[in-house]
C-alpha cells in the first residue's frame, strides 16, 4: 500500500517531468530530483546563489537600453525565479529530510517576497513602460512584453501609491506565511487512507 505522501510525490515527480523548461544561458538549472545524496548545504547554496543571481539581474536592469534587452532580463529573471520556486515548494512538501523542508520553505519565501517587490515597483513598472509606444516586429516579443506590462497592472504598479503597495506587499507576505504554515501542518500530519 503506498502512503498518501508517496503517492503525491511519485505524481508531482511525473508531472515535474512533463514541463518544459525554458533556460537562458546564465540561469543555473535546477538541482537534480532523482539523487538521493542531494544535501541540505547543496540545496541550501542552490538557493542563495539564485537568489543572488536574481538581485544581480534586478540591480542591472535600469542599465537596459532598449525593449529588447529589459524583455531578456525580465524573462531571464522570471526563469530563475519559476526554477527555483518549483523546487523549492516540491521540497518543502514532500522531502523527508526536515531540514531540507524547512531551508526550501525559507527559499520559498524569499523569491515570493522578491517577486512581489519587483512587480509592486513603481520604477521598474515605469522603466518598462516607456516602451509602450515601440512595437516589435517580433511577435513573440511583443506578446511577452504585453504579458510583463499585465503582470505589472495586476499587482498594481501603474495606479496604487507608495502606501498602498507598501500594504500589498505586507499582506503578500501574510498570504506566503500562511500558505506555508499550511503546506507545514498538511505535511506533519501522519494519518493515512487505505483505498481497496
Amino acid at each position: 500500500m503506498i502512503g498518501g505522501l508517496t503517492f503525491i510525490f511519485i505524481v508531482v515527480l511525473s508531472l515535474v517531468a512533463l514541463i518544459p523548461r525554458y533556460r537562458s544561458s546564465s540561469t543555473s538549472p535546477p538541482p537534480p530530483l532523482a539523487q538521493s545524496d542531494y544535501s541540505v548545504q547543496q540545496f541550501q547554496k542552490f538557493c542563495d546563489e539564485n537568489f543572488s543571481k536574481l538581485s544581480n539581474l534586478k540591480n542591472i536592469l535600469p542599465t537596459k537600453t532598449s525593449k529588447q534587452e529589459i524583455l531578456e532580463t525580465i524573462n531571464e529573471m522570471d526563469i530563475l525565479t519559476s526554477n527555483t520556486r518549483s523546487i523549492s515548494e516540491l521540497f518543502s512538501s514532500v522531502h523527508p529530510d526536515e531540514k531540507m523542508r524547512e531551508i526550501a520553505e525559507n527559499c520559498e519565501e524569499k523569491i515570493s517576497k522578491a517577486s512581489t517587490e519587483f512587480y509592486l515597483s513603481k520604477d521598474i513598472y515605469n522603466l518598462v513602460n516607456q516602451y509602450k509606444s515601440q512595437y516589435s516586429r517580433d511577435s513573440i516579443a511583443e506578446k511577452r512584453y504585453q504579458e510583463i506590462l499585465l503582470d505589472f497592472n495586476q499587482s498594481g504598479a501603474s495606479f496604487l501609491d507608495q502606501t498602498s503597495s507598501d500594504r500589498v506587499n505586507v499582506l503578500s507576505q501574510e498570504i506566503t506565511q500562511l500558505s506555508a504554515n499550511y503546506s507545514r501542518n498538511l505535511n506533519s500530519d501522519s494519518r493515512k487512507i487505505q483505498i481497496m
